[in-house]
C-alpha cells in the first residue's frame, strides 16, 4: 500500500455494433495523436574537427527529460541516421567526469509532533540525483539520523539512503534516482528541530562512448516516450580502447513540451472521424424511428387488451 504523504504534490478501443460517438471518436483520436514519438530534449554536437571515438557528458537537463535508465537516449545525423553509443553511468568510471551541480530545490519542511522533521525537496524537474549536501542553519550542535526517500516512487522503492547529520557531515553521496520530489525525514527525538536553509543536489559526470566522422552533425536526443533500449555491439570495441577518447561539447539544451501533432486533412483518420459522425448521426435517426414505433405498438397493444376487457365485460 502507498504511503500517504504529508505534502500534496501535484487503448483505444475498437468500434462497437453501432459505431462510436463523436465526442468518443475525438477523444480516442487525440490519445492517438499524443501517443506518436516525441523527444523532448536535444542538443546540438559541437563540429567533429576528427573521425574517432568521443565521450559525450551527459547534460542534466537532458537526462531529467529521459527515462530514469537512459533506455530512449538516441544520437542522430542530421538525415536521422541512428550512431551506436555505449552508456557508463558508474560514478566510479575513469571516465566519470565528477558532480555537475542542479537547480536548487524549493524547500518546505514541517516540524512533527511525532519529533521528526519532514523536509520535501521540490524540483523544476525530473532531475537524476547522486549528492546532497546541506546547509543546516542550527543549532550549533547536533547529530540526526535522518532517512531519504523519492516522494514519486511506490513500496520498496521510496527508501533512497539513510544518513547521518553532523556539523563535520553534511555531503552525501547517495543511488542514483530520478524524481521531482524528494523527502528528508529527520529523526529529532526530544531535540529542537534542525533549520534547512539550502540544499544542494548533483548528478555526477556519466557518459557515453560513440565513434563519429568528421564534418558530420550530430545531435544528442532524448524523452521519446515510444523508444526502445538499443542493442549495439559498440561496446566490443569500446572495452578494449587503448587511447583516451576525445571530448566534445554540445550547444545549449533545447526542451521541447510535448504537443499534439498536427493531422493533414485529407488524412484517414479525419475522414473516418466524419465517416463515423455521419453514422452516428443516421444511427441516431433509425434509433428514435424504432423508439416511435415501439411507443405505437405499445399504445396499440394497451389499446387492444382494454377493448377486449370490455367486451369480455359485456
Amino acid at each position: 500500500m502507498k504511503k500517504k504523504s504529508l505534502f500534496k504534490v501535484g487503448n483505444p478501443g475498437g468500434a462497437g455494433r453501432y459505431g462510436l460517438t463523436p465526442v468518443l471518436m475525438t477523444g480516442l483520436l487525440m490519445v492517438a495523436i499524443t501517443c506518436r514519438a516525441q523527444k523532448t530534449a536535444g542538443a546540438l554536437l559541437d563540429p567533429v574537427e576528427k573521425t574517432g571515438f568521443y565521450r559525450i557528458i551527459l547534460p542534466p537537463q537532458l537526462v531529467a527529460r529521459c527515462r530514469a535508465d537512459l533506455s530512449d537516449l538516441r544520437i542522430c545525423q542530421s538525415d536521422g541516421t541512428m550512431i551506436p553509443y555505449v552508456l557508463n553511468t558508474d560514478v566510479k568510471s575513469r571516465l566519470n567526469a565528477g558532480y555537475f551541480a542542479l537547480p536548487d530545490p524549493l524547500i518546505r519542511q514541517k516540524d512533527s509532533s511525532d519529533k521528526h522533521s519532514y523536509i520535501l525537496l521540490q524540483y523544476a524537474d525530473a532531475f537524476r540525483i547522486e549528492r546532497l549536501s546541506f546547509v543546516i542553519k542550527g543549532p550549533t550542535l547536533y547529530k540526526r539520523t535522518a532517512r531519504v526517500i523519492n516522494e514519486d516512487a511506490v513500496g520498496m522503492d521510496r527508501h533512497i539512503a539513510t544518513i547521518s547529520l553532523d556539523p563535520g557531515d553534511s555531503v552525501f553521496p547517495i543511488p542514483a534516482v530520478k524524481t521531482r520530489h524528494l523527502l528528508i525525514d529527520v529523526t529529532n527525538m526530544d531535540n529542537i528541530p534542525l533549520v534547512f536553509s539550502r540544499v544542494a543536489s548533483e548528478q555526477s559526470g556519466i557518459y557515453i562512448l560513440t565513434h563519429l566522422e568528421e564534418h558530420r552533425d550530430y545531435e544528442l536526443e532524448g524523452g521519446d516516450s515510444l523508444a526502445r533500449k538499443p542493442d549495439y555491439d559498440l561496446h566490443y570495441f569500446t572495452d578494449s580502447l587503448s587511447k583516451r577518447p576525445l571530448d566534445i561539447g554540445y550547444k545549449d539544451v533545447v526542451l521541447r513540451e510535448p504537443k499534439p501533432a498536427l493531422v493533414k486533412k485529407d488524412s484517414i483518420s479525419v475522414a473516418k472521424v466524419r465517416a463515423d459522425a455521419r453514422s452516428t448521426v443516421i444511427l441516431w435517426l433509425v434509433l428514435v424511428i424504432v423508439l416511435l414505433l415501439l411507443i405505437y405498438i405499445s399504445v396499440k397493444m394497451v389499446k387492444a387488451i382494454a377493448k377486449k376487457e370490455t367486451n369480455d365485460r359485456l
